[in-house]
């Protein structure tokens, strides 16, 4: 395996990975937070965060999907 190889492959564990799950999870309460209290455009970043959060968790699904 070529170094690169490696660093890709961490980079795509990092991405998909737990951590991403969590990031996504927190986002997703702070999004639902300003829903909650009407922050103005919040309906918006908050379908932006799950769209978003969806994409990075399901990464390489998407990618052999497409390809």
């Amino acid at each position: 395996m070529n170094p690169w190889e490696t660093i890709v492959d961490k980079l795509r564990i990092a991405f998909t990975g737990p951590m991403a799950e969590g990031l996504t999870i927190v986002a997703i309460v702070i999004g639902g937070l300003l829903w909650m209290y009407g922050e103005h455009g919040a309906k918006k970043q908050l379908a932006g965060i799950l769209f978003g959060g969806g994409l990075v968790m399901f990464a390489t699904q998407v990618f052999t999907w497409l390809f």
